[in-house]
């Protein structure tokens, strides 16, 4: 009985002592692959640039994103659906214009984005696109070139030495919106956005409802 009772004051403190180990290196136990939290997804916000052709009123309340180029034929049916909305709420919608040359035939339409680069330094660019949407099939040079000859207020001699001069900001302009597009993951033409988030609308009405317009 004696033996007995020293061997539980032995065999109690020593079970405690373990038991508090234990704990202890419980509560400092750091796993090997902690949980993985992911990083705050941020919303993508497609960027503005000075040199972005702006149709219609700048200070509208409703800002359309389009990537379009000029000789898609989507691209063409849905210019002609935006001027029906923008003539219909002039001072409440505006579109912002970025472009992508993205065919090469019968014309590689980089040179046609070129000079809608070029028209809008002088502001013209609503008439060019007019223009240039209408012959879309046929943007050789010769052909573009009778197109600002029909723009009233263009300076052709300004216009030629943009496209002579400043070649290099051209094509860093439309590298970006390439840039963004590949971002988007754009796969077909036009890609509308409103507020970051691609929308698609085809005729007035639908975008009427889109936009929430009466």
């Amino acid at each position: 009985m004696i033996a007995t009772k020293t061997y539980l004051k032995i065999f109690i403190p020593a079970l405690f002592i373990v038991l508090l180990a234990l704990i202890i290196r419980v509560i400092q136990y750091e796993p090997q692959f902690p949980k993985f939290t992911p990083p705050e997804q941020r919303e993508l916000t497609i960027p503005i640039y000075a040199d972005d052709p702006i149709i219609g009123n700048k200070k509208a309340v409703h800002t359309i994103i389009v990537f379009e180029d000029i000789s898609c034929a989507n691209c063409i049916e849905q210019f002609n659906v935006f001027q029906e909305l923008i003539t219909a709420y002039p001072n409440e919608v505006k579109i912002i214009w970025k472009g992508l040359p993205i065919n090469t035939f019968p014309n590689n339409t980089k040179e046609a984005h070129q000079y809608a680069y070029c028209t809008n330094k002088q502001d013209e660019f609503y008439p060019f696109i007019q223009y240039a949407f209408t012959n879309g099939t046929n943007l050789s040079t010769i052909v573009l070139d009778t197109i600002v000859e029909e723009i009233a207020d263009i300076d052709e001699k300004k216009l030629k030495k943009c496209l002579e001069t400043e070649q290099s900001v051209i094509d860093a302009y439309i590298a970006k919106n390439e840039e963004i597009a590949h971002i988007l993951g754009i796969q077909t033409l036009p890609a509308t956005f409103i507020k970051n988030k691609q929308v698609v609308a085809s005729t007035l009405d639908e975008w009427k409802l889109v936009l929430n317009l009466r």
